[in-house]
């Protein structure tokens, strides 16, 4: 799917936005994943089940792991996902 924002208070089965957020294209949430106000999800980042995030980029291509609770960083991933960093902002 083409890259899109969500407005606030946006759900679905698989997914409550509580804020505005930013998911690019071709990009894969689980289900059950709560994403909070500020939220930018890149091209080809995935975001495991049951994930929260508030304030977080998730960059091209990088992991939101299952169940991990992610606010005010950015996540980071190389090419060949050996290497996964999360920076607090």
């Amino acid at each position: 799917p083409p890259a899109s924002s969500v407005a606030p208070a946006a759900s679905s089965e698989r997914l409550r936005v509580a804020g505005p957020a930013f998911f690019g294209e071709g990009c894969s949430i689980e289900p059950d994943v709560w994403v909070g106000a500020g939220v930018a999800i890149g091209p080809g980042a995935s975001v495991g089940r049951g994930a929260r995030l508030n304030r977080v980029v998730v960059t091209d291509g990088a992991q939101v792991l299952a169940g991990e609770e992610l606010e005010d960083c950015v996540v980071f991933q190389n090419g060949d996902l050996s290497t996964r960093v999360v920076i607090p902002v």
